[in-house]
């Protein structure tokens, strides 16, 4: 296979992708002559292929975890799979045998999945780990999803405050969510007396 001359594109020309779902990169390698290569004179093709994207060339790209690489001997394809994380507007790098293919980088885009909230983040604006009763406490929810890229949308969340040392749940005032930035929403509340939320 001559690198300069390979065609690539994306499988059916689908070319968006959300987070955690397969993409399918086709290429039709050819010889320096413009000539279709076959999988007969160049099996060992398929062993010898690196991804890597980026959000831009000026960023060092990441490597692609392929999931599967095969010969669509009809059609003379090699088709190469992997799943899509990071989201963005992204560029895929292709190369074989440390050459870069003449389509090479090949543009796509990644949406974020579905909101995990075990991956999902919540910092408190301050830095001391003691307040007051009645002060205002501040904070920012960093919503992902399983492949940590932020999740748009206000999502409804609960907070609880536990006291330490028994266990209870403090009686909260004036809870409020705001959405700040995509993924991103702000909360604040205050804390109340326990004894004087029972009266």
């Amino acid at each position: 296979m001559y690198p300069a001359a390979g065609i690539l594109s994306w499988r059916d020309g689908i070319n968006e992708f959300i987070a955690g779902t397969k993409a399918e990169l086709l290429i039709l390698p050819k010889d320096a002559y413009g000539n279709n290569v076959s999988s007969d004179t160049e099996q060992s093709l398929l062993h010898n292929f690196t991804l890597s994207a980026s959000t831009s060339n000026r960023i060092p790209p990441s490597v692609v975890d392929i999931t599967d690489k095969r010969w669509n001997n009809q059609q003379g394809y090699l088709i190469i799979e992997f799943i899509t994380s990071k989201s963005g507007n992204l560029v895929l790098h292709v190369q074989v045998e440390n050459q870069t293919l003449h389509d090479s980088p090949l543009p796509f885009v990644v949406f974020p999945g579905e909101l995990d909230v075990y991956s999902c983040v919540a910092e408190l604006n301050v830095e001391t780990k003691y307040f007051q009763l009645f002060s205002t406490m501040e904070g920012l929810i960093y919503q992902h999803d399983k492949y940590e890229n932020l999740v748009s949308r206000l999502y409804a969340f609960d907070i609880e405050v536990i006291e330490k040392g028994t266990n209870l749940s403090m009686p909260l005032a004036d809870l409020v969510f705001e959405e700040v930035g995509p993924g991103v929403q702000s909360f604040s509340f205050s804390l109340q007396n326990p004894e004087a939320s029972c009266s």
